[in-house]
């Protein structure tokens, strides 16, 4: 048997037992648990905010069990009275019932669990696919490069040519990516609301931007329909921003251990700003779009501020060297955003960085 603690191989005492579930209960803090023990279901299982009200159901059936073997001890001892000797004629029962409420309460909170790390896998997978590709950038430079070719000439191509080109916008989905939520979207229901709402926005817009890049790539001509093609490439940003956002509050909600937390958020934030850093200069001041995409440059600065504090903090812990290393693009997207921000509402002065 692995010990959680320290990592190594060891065949299981009492003593290892009782100080692993002593830890799993009384140990508050996650910065005190190894990463071994913050992915242990015994340890989320008393810390976990997923499981909160399955958490209380254990203690009440711990208190009940309690109670009844305190008075069938009581019964045998002959020393119960009142109550108590009343208490212990359905002691057995109690304690069995008691016993079945804490097998529940701990076997449904596995479960449970089993969900939010499922779906906190495949949105952070699927993200981080994105980001790797640069898949933001992409369709960014993509648009950037319409724009500057609106008025010039349309120049002269060949049928050769022309496939080429096509190719570039060619789209063909023969994968199925979301396989998580396809096979278990009922188990969602297990979740908070707030939780769901993220996950299924993630996934809506995923779906939203996959059949943009499809009429992307339906437009006929690559040379005569560049508005077309423009605002096709910049409906597929948007659906590219949106789902990474909702992506991060998903990340946000289903991933307790920080380090990781840090670290998957880190990576979204990267496609997610260079996404941002186009769509708030690409629409009007009166656009409602723009005004709401205005209200989020306050959100992004606190959050950019809030993983440097996290991770500064730990800047010699091993767990944390991931999302230290991904920290420095982070900065350049969110110095980008602000610049790009300022030269849409026409302000001044020097960034926040």
């Amino acid at each position: 048997m692995r010990d959680l603690a320290s990592g190594s191989t060891s065949h299981p005492t009492h003593s290892g037992l009782l100080r692993t579930f002593y830890r799993a209960v009384c140990v508050r803090s996650v910065t005190d648990l190894s990463p071994d023990e913050s992915a242990s279901t015994l340890f989320r299982f008393f810390r976990s905010k997923h499981v909160t009200e399955l958490r209380l159901i254990f203690w009440l059936g711990v208190i009940v069990a309690a109670i009844s073997l305190f008075c069938l001890l009581m019964c045998l001892a002959g020393s119960a009275e009142g109550p108590l000797r009343t208490i212990s004629t359905y002691a057995g029962p109690l304690l069995t019932a008691a016993g079945v409420i804490v097998a529940w309460a701990y076997r449904s909170a596995s479960t449970r669990l089993g969900v939010v790390d499922l779906f906190a896998c495949e949105i952070s997978t699927i993200c981080r696919v994105a980001t790797i590709l640069d898949a933001g950038k992409r369709f960014v430079e993509l648009y950037e490069d319409l724009l500057q070719a609106n008025g010039a000439a349309p120049p002269a191509v060949t049928a050769g040519e022309a496939a080429i080109a096509r190719s570039a916008y060619a789209f063909v989905a023969e994968e199925q990516y979301f396989p998580v939520f396809d096979s278990n979207a009922r188990d969602l229901q297990l979740l908070e609301a707030h939780v769901v709402n993220n996950i299924v926005e993630f996934y809506t817009y995923m779906k939203a931007a996959r059949d943009c890049m499809r009429k992307l790539a339906a437009l006929p001509d690559l040379v005569a329909g560049r508005e077309a093609r423009r605002q096709a490439i910049l409906s597929v940003v948007y659906m590219l921003y949106l789902a990474n956002e909702s992506a991060r509050l998903s990340v946000r909600d289903l991933v307790e251990f920080e380090p990781a937390e840090a670290e998957r958020t880190v990576t979204i934030l990267v496609t997610e700003l260079k996404c941002y850093a186009l769509l708030v200069c690409c629409f009007e001041p009166e656009d409602h779009r723009y005004k709401r995409l205005r209200l989020r440059l306050e959100d992004y600065q606190k959050e950019v501020y809030r993983l440097h504090e996290k991770v500064d903090a730990h800047a010699d812990h091993r767990d944390w060297e991931k999302a230290r290393r991904t920290l420095q693009e982070l900065d350049e997207r969110f110095l980008e955003v602000q610049l790009v921000a300022q030269g849409a509402a026409g302000g001044g002065g020097d960034p926040v960085v």
